[in-house]
């Protein structure tokens, strides 16, 4: 999904503002289309901002914005990264849901708290069919594989 932010004819170019917009209507990226032998070849505006001062993108990496705002292209702001380290940015700027903040979650911080308080008392496939899961989540919860930003 987009929503058009601009659209100008520079001498000799066209060029295209596009916001890419989530399913929520959030901004994940400003991208603008460079018009050339009639067709629009879109980019967005972390890479080329990335590729013209730091150079050209390294396999594997990615645009990514430290402080995870799409339209604060600084290049100050932005670096080749790998998923891993966008999530990590993420969680650092508060902006990764977890745990009951993620909607499908079936299981809250109080019922972590339970499995981890019974583990070794109540068998883990009993626990997995308290809480409609299966025994290789609860084992993850046990074991802080998952729900680790819980103590």
């Amino acid at each position: 999904r987009v929503r058009h932010a601009y659209e100008r004819t520079v001498p000799g170019k066209e060029m295209k503002g596009i916001e890419r917009v989530n399913k929520k209507g959030k901004v994940s990226a400003v991208v603008v289309g460079l018009r050339r032998g009639g067709r629009y070849h879109y980019r967005s505006i972390h890479d080329l901002v990335l590729t013209a001062f730091i150079g050209p993108r390294p396999s594997g990496k990615y645009g990514c914005h430290i402080d995870d705002i799409p339209k604060n292209n600084a290049l100050s702001n932005l670096y080749w990264g790998t998923p891993t380290e966008n999530s990590a940015d993420k969680i650092r700027n508060g902006n990764q849901p977890r745990g009951s903040e993620i909607p499908w979650s079936k299981i809250d911080e109080a019922g972590i708290a339970f499995i981890r308080a019974n583990a070794g008392i109540i068998p883990q496939s009993k626990m997995a069919s308290m809480f409609g899961v299966v025994q290789a989540q609860i084992s993850r919860i046990v074991n802080r594989k998952q729900w680790e930003h819980l103590t």
